[in-house]
């Protein structure tokens, strides 16, 4: 909002130095790759979750598992 910007423009020099920094090292320390290897780990989980686990006494679906890919985050 137009408020919320006035308030930032109007920080003391120290404190508005001080958020820049932080903001920095927030950025700096999630990164695209941090982002990237969160989410193909999510999507992993789900996938694990979504597939059908039966024991033996009904039918072990355990090795249709590995028909779907199992996402790898290689981003350097």
């Amino acid at each position: 909002t137009a408020e919320a910007l006035y308030k930032a423009l109007m920080l003391p020099e120290g404190e508005r130095a001080a958020k820049a920094k932080l903001a920095r090292q927030v950025v700096e320390r999630y990164d695209l790759n941090t982002w990237l290897t969160r989410q193909i780990r999510d999507i992993n989980e789900l996938l694990d979750r979504a597939t059908p686990h039966f024991d033996g006494a009904t039918a072990n679906l355990d090795s249709q598992k590995t028909a779907l890919p199992t996402l790898t985050a290689s981003v350097g």
